[in-house]
């Protein structure tokens, strides 16, 4: 589950989508 960086829900989305850049970043790598 992606845990938001604020309690705003508002924020929700980005943090889904910087989540899964970062996933992405991270299994490019490896």
């Amino acid at each position: 589950m992606v845990v938001p960086r604020s309690t705003d829900f508002g924020n929700l989305l980005p943090t889904r989508v910087e989540y899964a850049t970062l996933l992405a970043t991270v299994n490019f790598l490896l």
